[in-house]
């Protein structure tokens, strides 16, 4: 892991490489002709491109680091759960048997619960896809294969459940066809398709029906969802448990307590305490990256003051021989302030799309939640890049600008 890590930085670095020499090549050609401190500041960058270029790139490594753990913390835990409905369900209970199921409902009606999710489930184990034996070996290693060699839940319901949506086929022609409606990203890793004909295992006894429908699902509604729904018709010689979702707040909180132990055989989950120890194992995940990043901090700006002190007696002989050409002290200040800003915000252009998408891939990763973070931290980026860069390097040009030009000329090289 740390290997990677270290390559990913690595790559980074190269990137943002190639990324400064060319902002320094356009710097330096915008100033052509022009007069003035910032024109100045730019030629000067350009005549030194591999300093430039070294000091843009290290301190764009630096940023990277900073804007990553900021948008992490800042954003992204907060953005997913404001995404989450407020009236979705944050409790779900499974293994309900069928002799429980009035009773259990009726508990629900009374804690003043009148709006949940109520499926029959069965456990059904995939056998052949068109008359062809499925075999886990067939499917490339991963998601696809776990799949396969588990069960699937497997539910019918009169009525596309909530966060559904038909992307192939009709629904008419799964309720009342005979039809498998199957879930979209399900069907497209396994190489599914309308019309193929999948034969399942319940409890023993085999079932075969084609592929009638494909379904969208909104997975962030915390709503119960099915990777494949039947027709009634077909599971009615089951014997299913039922699965269900609601929302306690308030005084229906009671049902914590009272469900498990009017019914100890069910599992309960709590929605709520499972976000808690999300968010809990999240500043975990934060705290890891903080450490991995404030090492690539560290080496950043550590290149970054190196490249100013290495280049410190060639900026000092440069300065004196501006001096002895009449330039005043304050335009050399000027000069070596839009000299160090230029590069502050050439390396925030470059980290700042950078860290945004690796937060919204990390976003991708962590959550399955799709994120962008806000168009504010490609105005942050540039800005503390010009920040650092300038109190970074201050004090090092400072010195250059104070010793006095007869000095230095006189001085061996």
């Amino acid at each position: 892991m740390a290997w990677r890590a270290l390559l990913g930085v690595a790559g980074a670095a190269l990137l943002f490489a190639l990324g400064a020499a060319a902002l320094v090549a356009l710097a330096a050609r915008l100033a052509r002709g022009r007069r003035g401190a910032l024109a100045l500041a730019a030629r000067q960058l350009g005549a030194q491109r591999a300093a430039a270029v070294a000091q843009i790139a290290s301190l764009a490594v630096a940023l990277l680091a900073l804007l990553l753990v900021a948008m992490l913390r800042a954003g992204l835990f907060a953005a997913w759960q404001r995404s989450l409905p407020a009236d979705a369900p944050n409790r779900f209970v499974i293994n309900v048997q069928p002799q429980q199921a009035a009773e259990f409902r009726a508990m629900l009606g009374a804690a003043g619960v009148a709006h949940y999710d109520w499926y029959p489930m069965v456990r059904a184990r995939l056998l052949a896809v068109n008359g062809r034996a499925v075999h886990a070996a067939d499917y490339p290693a991963g998601r696809a294969r776990a799949l396969v060699e588990r069960e699937f839940n497997v539910s019918t319901t009169p009525r596309l459940p909530v966060g559904n949506r038909i992307v192939a086929g009709s629904w008419s022609s799964t309720v009342d066809g005979g039809g498998l409606s199957v879930e979209q990203g399900l069907a497209t890793l396994l190489g599914w398709k309308l019309g193929d004909v999948l034969r399942f295992d319940v409890a023993g006894r085999d079932f075969s029906a084609p592929i009638t429908s494909v379904r969208r699902l909104d997975w962030e509604s915390l709503h119960v969802n099915f990777f494949v729904l039947a027709p009634a018709a077909l599971l009615a010689r089951d014997t299913p448990s039922y699965i269900g979702a609601f929302r306690v707040d308030g005084a229906s909180q009671a049902l914590d307590t009272q469900l498990p132990r009017r019914f100890p055989d069910i599992t309960l989950f709590d929605l709520d305490a499972l976000l808690a120890q999300l968010h809990a194992m999240f500043a975990q995940l934060g705290a890891a990256v903080e450490l991995l990043f404030g090492c690539a901090l560290a080496a950043g700006l550590a290149v970054q003051a190196a490249t100013l002190l290495l280049g410190r007696r060639a900026r000092q002989r440069e300065a004196a021989l501006w001096r002895a050409l009449g330039a005043s002290g304050a335009l050399l200040r000027r000069v070596a302030v839009y000299e160090l800003l230029l590069g502050g915000l050439a390396a925030g252009v470059l980290a700042a799309p950078a860290a945004a998408s690796l937060a919204r891939w990390l976003a991708r990763q962590l959550f399955d939640f799709d994120w962008t973070p806000a168009l504010a931290w490609f105005a942050v980026g540039p800005l503390l890049g010009a920040v650092l860069a300038l109190a970074i390097g201050w004090g090092s040009l400072r010195g250059v600008l104070r010793t006095p030009p007869l000095q230095l000329l006189r001085a061996p090289r």
